[in-house]
């Protein structure tokens, strides 16, 4: 993780990255595992672990902004038409791959914008849901599914597969990612925070294909300590 490497170079202090789906690492924090910063792909789990008490409801804010895409597996494209009747079912071969819809971020939005266009009830027999969003981004990546959903940033990151169609924010819940102390964390992880929290992260996220503000470089929406 750039950020991280940034980091540790300007702090002298070494940033132990652990890279899962949100819901995983959410369930870890959970169970008592030892965790200094949390990040998610979606308010959901954090908002459970604020209802816990196992983070600083102060210290949250919206880190970075993403987007949906539809994905096909390289040199392997097909036509779709964001409209509610195109024939979503007809357009790709074999099943879709996406994060599980009931556990993982890209798999929920990705479920609510399929309702919203009414593709949900043709595409919902054909799914091949993934553990996390690098997972279900594989699947296409494979050939094992003839389509997929992703975020834009995993989509522009990958080699070995095409975006198709982008699609509208307007769809889904807003994709942000908040980012929080952890109730038991470590002095130093402060300080990253207030790094992650700074203008030099907007360039960073940016290269990775992450949304940000235009006048901050990232959304910044500090919850107060009674709110959920």
């Amino acid at each position: 993780m750039e950020a991280a490497a940034m980091f540790e170079r300007t702090a002298d202090v070494r940033v132990k990255v652990n890279l899962a789906s949100s819901g995983a690492l959410a369930h870890q924090i959970a169970r008592g595992a030892e965790a200094d910063v949390y990040i998610s792909a979606h308010p959901r789990w954090m908002d459970d672990l604020n209802t816990r008490g196992l983070i600083k409801p102060s210290s949250r804010f919206n880190l970075m902004s993403n987007r949906l895409v539809f994905i096909a597996p390289k040199g392997q494209p097909v036509r779709i038409d964001i409209v509610p009747s195109f024939d979503f079912g007809r357009t790709f071969d074999g099943r879709l791959s996406i994060g599980d819809p009931e556990h993982v971020p890209v798999g929920i939005y990705a479920k609510q914008a399929l309702m919203a266009l009414g593709w949900w009830e043709a595409a919902s027999s054909r799914l091949a849901p993934a553990a996390d969003a690098r997972a279900a981004l594989r699947v296409v990546e494979m050939g094992e599914a003839g389509l997929g959903v992703a975020y834009a940033s995993d989509a522009a990151a990958s080699g070995g597969v095409e975006i198709v169609a982008a699609v509208p924010p307007s769809l889904h819940d807003p994709i942000v990612y908040p980012a929080a102390l952890c109730v038991s964390h470590q002095e130093q992880a402060e300080a990253f925070l207030r790094f992650l929290a700074s203008d030099e992260m907007g360039p960073i996220l940016q290269r990775h294909g992450f949304t940000t503000t235009p006048s901050t470089g990232i959304l910044v929406e500090k919850d107060s300590p009674d709110e959920p």
